[in-house]
């Protein structure tokens, strides 16, 4: 996946989770895995930020 894709993926599963946990509907056994898959997710994409070199943004 490509970088951009990672952060998409992981700001998404954030938004779901915190919109489950917050309406009341997640049961505890689904947020653990939520939780699981979104530490997943945060350390691939800090692997791959460190891969791969990405020119400085300019403002």
């Amino acid at each position: 996946m490509r970088k951009k894709e990672l952060v998409s993926t992981h700001a998404l599963l954030l938004e779901v989770s915190h919109h489950l946990i917050e309406n009341e509907n997640m049961p505890a056994e689904r947020m653990d895995t939520y939780h699981e898959a979104i530490n997943v997710l945060g350390m691939t994409i800090e692997g791959e930020f460190k891969r791969t070199r990405t020119p400085p943004v300019s403002l």
